[in-house]
């Protein structure tokens, strides 16, 4: 192992790079981004390890099929990065429910809609005295690079309460959407009730406009949103219809909207699934950040 301050983010990633070269292996930089990102403090020192994670640390909270690359232990933190390949968009909502399977307590719902690079398909949970925060990063080969970081506290017991919120539409699967590579994002937002769900943010990148609402259809079709007809593209705006499948059986409607901002730079972006209102008065609304 080798001790490594994480104030002087160069000479980390050059101090793993000299651990792999020692160890005759290669951590793919964005491993170590993921690692990066995993919100250890910045004045801890860490043990890193090349390779599978320990044996203490619980594998089931890591997607089936996951090959841990890298692990970076602190006092009071093990944080693991590897990768899941096999692991598509569609799968991210069987994983939750693997998780409760297994006897682990979602503590936040997981992320959906437009979010930033950073805070991607990132959720709590926890079981007894370990806790532990786990984000999905997608690949750009296919799959996923997963991230989990475990804390243990003898003086907290995990509350088996369920997490804070609604989770409204839970019979699709609405996704965590990245913004293109060097894009800036600006917020955003959503809520809804169980008869209409709507996310927004606002980006500016350096893209045209079609490839951008391409970037973020991709996203949902990977998801297994299907495009009903041809997306509408005009100079300044795009918009693309689906049929959004349902556990319930049948698909619901969705809209996705992407619209230059005149006399700005910034995009605005805009997701919006509907069905029918529930005739017995069931539902009612919510309205919460993303």
């Amino acid at each position: 192992m080798r001790r490594i301050s994480a104030i002087p983010v160069l000479l980390f990633v050059a101090s793993a790079g000299a651990w792999a070269q020692q160890t005759s292996e290669t951590i793919p930089k964005e491993l170590v981004q993921a690692l990066l990102r995993s919100g250890m403090p910045s004045n801890d020192a860490f043990d890193l390890k090349v390779g599978p994670a320990p044996a203490d640390f619980p594998k089931d909270v890591l997607p089936q099929g996951t090959v841990v690359a890298l692990t970076a232990t602190t006092e009071r933190m093990t944080t693991v990065v590897g990768t899941a390949a096999g692991l598509v968009a569609t799968g991210r909502a069987d994983f939750m429910s693997a998780l409760q399977a297994a006897g682990w307590s979602l503590q936040s719902l997981p992320q959906r809609g437009f979010v930033s690079t950073t805070s991607l398909d990132s959720t709590s949970v926890c079981k007894g005295t370990n806790f532990v925060n786990v984000a999905l990063i997608p690949r750009t080969e296919g799959g996923h690079y997963v991230r989990a970081s475990l804390t243990r506290d003898p003086r907290r017991q995990c509350a088996t309460r369920p997490p804070m919120g609604d989770s409204y539409f839970a019979d699709l699967n609405l996704p965590a959407m990245a913004p293109p590579a060097g894009a800036k994002s600006y917020g955003g937002g959503g809520g809804g009730s169980t008869d209409a769900w709507t996310a927004n943010s606002k980006i500016t990148v350096d893209m045209k406009l079609p490839a951008i609402a391409a970037h973020y259809r991709k996203q949902l079709v990977d998801a297994g949103w299907k495009v009903d007809g041809s997306p509408v593209e005009r100079d300044g705006y795009s918009i693309t219809v689906f049929r959004v499948p349902s556990k319930l059986g049948g698909a619901v409607a969705g809209l996705l909207t992407v619209i230059a901002i005149e006399g700005s730079p910034q995009i605005d972006l805009f997701l919006r699934v509907t069905r029918a209102s529930d005739s017995r008065g069931f539902g009612g609304s919510t309205s919460t950040g993303l």
